[in-house]
């Protein structure tokens, strides 16, 4: 992700978050030092990105977001993928993520790119209050495109 892409990914912030981080949080996080910022683009446009951060062993996917019109082709998952990937090879072990409770698409998503249910976080989200389900992913160099995969379902 480059700063002239901060516009096109607020946009998509904007449409598909319940709670959109302003284009100053985007940028905060762009120039994240220990963190992964990707966009992945469509006929020359930015139709997807996502944050991960890391300090040590452990990262956290601290945001995911495809455009609407671009769900269902793959973006989010080879997002997710190059991520942990890169995460890898800065001798990340873990990654976990917090989802809402009611988002079953997302969980479903993350169970299918290997994350697994930690456990959950009552009353975490603000507008409307919900609780936050927490999952995690075991990630090894160097092994099926730098990640373990323990999904069991």
């Amino acid at each position: 992700m480059q700063l002239e892409d901060l516009a096109a990914v607020h946009l998509i912030e904007q449409e598909v978050m319940e709670t959109s981080w302003s284009e100053n949080q985007i940028r905060s996080e762009c120039e994240y030092v220990e963190g992964v910022q990707l966009v992945a683009e469509a006929e020359g446009k930015v139709c997807g990105y996502v944050f991960l951060r890391w300090c040590g062993p452990e990262s956290e996917l601290m945001r995911i977001g495809v455009a609407l019109s671009k769900r269902e082709l793959g973006i989010g998952g080879a997002l997710v993928d190059k991520g942990l990937i890169l995460l890898a090879g800065e001798n990340v072990e873990q990654c976990c993520l917090e989802v809402r409770a009611s988002n079953v698409s997302a969980q479903q998503f993350y169970l299918g790119k290997g994350f697994f249910h930690q456990g959950m976080r009552p009353k975490y989200y603000r507008n409307p209050v919900e609780a936050a389900v927490l999952m995690q992913k075991n990630v090894i160099k160097g092994l099926g495109g730098g990640c373990e995969n323990t999904s069991r379902n």
